[in-house]
């Protein structure tokens, strides 16, 4: 399991630097500049090296048994199914917002 996580991190993170580094592709696709794309990148990398993190120091914590690494990732899941959480009701109740900022 911890394996995967950093795995789908690596490729999250790779995303995230494909969307940066090579923007050309992506600009002639969507046919302008846009800033949200280049947003949208630095949380692609940001996600993808948080898990990657995470994998590591739980897969570091279950081989080596270490409490205070496992509390710590099991910590920090929590506080990121909290934050999904949070940010599911955000979009739920600001649609409009989020529609007038997808639309344009």
């Amino acid at each position: 399991m911890y394996i995967r996580k950093r795995l789908f991190g690596a490729v999250i993170m790779g995303f995230g630097l494909w969307f940066l580094l090579d923007s050309q592709s992506f600009i002639a696709i969507l046919q302008d500049s846009s800033l949200t794309l280049k947003a949208s990148s630095y949380v692609l990398i940001g996600a993808g090296a948080f898990a990657m993190f995470m994998g590591f120091v739980g897969c570091l914590g279950a081989i080596y048994e270490i409490r205070c690494l496992l509390g710590l990732y099991f910590t920090c899941l929590l506080l990121l199914l909290l934050a999904q959480v949070v940010a599911g009701a955000l979009i739920y109740f600001q649609k409009d917002v989020v529609s007038d900022v997808t639309s344009s």
